[in-house]
């Protein structure tokens, strides 16, 4: 008896070219607000969201990958953004199938809570200065928030377009 996988191949491919332009549109700084140390880690939402919607181990995989590129255009944190979004994205999907539903309130609480503990991490690894931790962390803390939500609102309306297509088809 063959087992079927119970990953949805199309729409895990539609959210890696998502994710993929979310990758371009972040590193070419025309993200409004950022500038002058600060910018929102549009990966950490990406790979967070993932692991809400596909599961702890497709999050990981989502988080490595998304935080290995990351770390391939950041000099200065050789192999943390690539940890870290893997477990930010396991623990997402950990979060979101023992713990809390998948509902906004709940991104809206993985998403802050996973910012902190990663620019809390670039802080403590990098910066180390409080003027730069209140300048310039929790600017990004909270440009991070801000534009992970609508990532996620685009994941959601996928994953419920699908599903309605999948129903549709029996």
């Amino acid at each position: 008896m063959k087992r079927r996988s119970s990953c949805d191949y199309p729409l895990m491919a539609f959210c890696g070219i998502i994710f993929f332009l979310l990758y371009i549109f972040q590193y070419t700084d025309n993200i409004p607000g950022s500038g002058s140390g600060t910018f929102p880690q549009l990966m950490l939402g990406a790979s967070l969201f993932s692991g809400m919607f596909f599961g702890d181990k497709y999050g990981a995989i989502f988080g490595f990958f998304l935080g290995t590129f990351v770390d391939a255009v950041s000099a200065e944190t050789l192999c943390y953004n690539g940890i870290m979004m893997m477990l930010i994205g396991y623990f997402g999907g950990v979060a979101v199938q023992r713990l809390i539903n998948n509902n906004f309130r709940s991104a809206i609480l993985l998403i802050f809570i996973s910012a902190v503990i990663y620019y809390f991490g670039i802080w403590s690894i990098m910066h180390f200065n409080v003027v730069r931790l209140k300048a310039e962390i929790f600017r990004s803390l909270f440009l991070t928030v801000l534009f992970s939500l609508p990532i996620y609102a685009l994941l959601y309306f996928a994953v419920k377009l699908r599903k309605k297509q999948l129903m549709k088809r029996g």
